[in-house]
């Protein structure tokens, strides 16, 4: 399992992930950014209404979480 860790000096890390509630019909994609002291930044969670293959919810979470 792997866990977030604190990054180093004054770096933000970006967390995202992309799930699919096959049970809802839905996706959805979440984004966390954090501080080096672990403090949160900003954070979105997204519904996709459609399923989407994993490849393309995994893309689709990068790009929200550079925008």
């Amino acid at each position: 399992i792997s866990r977030w860790t604190v990054p180093p000096g004054e770096i933000y890390k970006i967390n995202f992930d992309g799930v699919v509630i096959t049970d809802e019909d839905r996706a959805r994609i979440q984004v966390v950014i954090r501080n080096s002291q672990g403090m949160v930044m900003a954070s979105m969670s997204h519904n996709v209404h459609r399923p989407i293959s994993a490849v393309e919810l995994e893309t689709l979470a990068i790009a929200k979480a550079l925008c």
